[in-house]
């Protein structure tokens, strides 16, 4: 059920994060085509950043590696 994103949300920035306080990891699929709508507002050194070879939905094209990835985590 993807919907279409407000672009408002890019330009706003972010005031409240829980990457901001908790250990986060971003998943990335490096094949995906759109772009991280997020991503100036991210504190990038507090987030570890995993790439799976998938597109934009790993959780649907590989359930198996976020599976394998959570376990770990």
């Amino acid at each position: 059920m993807l919907r279409p994103s407000n672009p408002v949300v890019s330009g706003q920035g972010v005031r409240a994060a829980a990457w901001r306080e908790v250990p986060t990891t971003f998943v990335r699929g490096v094949a995906d085509r759109m772009p991280e709508l997020v991503s100036g507002s991210v504190g990038w050194e507090a987030v570890e950043v995993v790439e799976l070879p998938t597109g934009h939905c790993p959780n649907w094209s590989r359930p198996d590696l976020v599976a394998a990835l959570l376990a770990g985590l």
